[in-house]
């Protein structure tokens, strides 16, 4: 029972857990199954400069992924493995999710995902993602479901932009929006904001030879800024 209370206290307060959502862009399997590509994926992000987190997904020619996360330090610490597979724009993952504080003990929890992406017209795909559908509990807390849905525009071949709702339980609705400006075959910078909390991002990709090096950094209005790095492979090239 002690435990159990810790838990309902501190679990709203990890405001960018893994179970909670990092924003570090759509395309990726972790915020929506249906971008499953052949190729590897990995981020760290620094959040508000003192909570660290990293993942690394990898996906086969046969729309099948896999991926794993870590969030937090020695103290609290959270855990993803996720699986999952798409096609035909469709796709579902499972994730087995882990939680463990110091002193406290450990619980474990299974999340079920589906997504999709579709174009809408030559230059325009929608994209739509729920999380945690099947209602999910750690230590008889539930885990947030979230939806994320919008459109992603590319009016130009070096241009995209990205306008995306998104909610997450007991949160207010946010809304994301985007801009990817390609410069030439190596470097694309990109600028963004989000309504809640208000804040800003910006940073740049580096493209050499079908990989993305990426850096990103976003504001918060009290705790300072996150810090977002990325190297992917995708075959047939970089995501760009």
């Amino acid at each position: 029972m002690k435990r159990v209370a810790f838990l309902s206290l501190f679990l709203p307060l990890t405001v960018q857990s893994s179970f909670e959502a990092i924003d570090c862009g759509q395309e990726s399997i972790f915020e929506n199954p249906a971008e499953i590509k052949p190729g590897i994926q990995t981020l760290w992000v620094q959040a508000f400069g003192i909570l660290p987190y990293t993942r690394i997904s990898y996906s086969t020619p046969y729309n099948i992924g896999f991926g794993i996360s870590n969030f937090g330090t020695n103290d609290y610490r959270e855990n993803e493995i996720l699986l999952g597979y798409s096609g035909r724009g469709l796709g579902v993952s499972v994730r087995a999710m882990g939680l463990w504080i110091n002193g406290y003990g450990s619980d474990f929890a299974i999340g079920l995902d589906l997504g999709t992406r579709f174009q809408v017209t030559p230059s325009t795909n929608f994209i739509l993602a729920l999380s945690n559908i099947n209602f999910p509990r750690i230590s008889g807390e539930e885990l947030p479901k979230r939806v994320m849905g919008g459109f992603v525009i590319k009016p130009s071949p070096d241009y995209r932009i990205n306008v995306l709702l998104y909610k997450e339980a007991w949160y207010p609705m946010e809304v994301r929006v985007s801009n990817e400006i390609e410069l030439s075959n190596l470097l694309t910078l990109m600028v963004g904001i989000k309504t809640y909390p208000a804040s800003f991002s910006f940073g740049g990709c580096f493209s050499p030879g079908g990989f993305d090096i990426l850096y990103n950094a976003r504001t918060h209005p009290t705790l300072g800024f996150t810090h977002i790095m990325g190297v992917n492979y995708f075959e047939g090239g970089g995501v760009r």
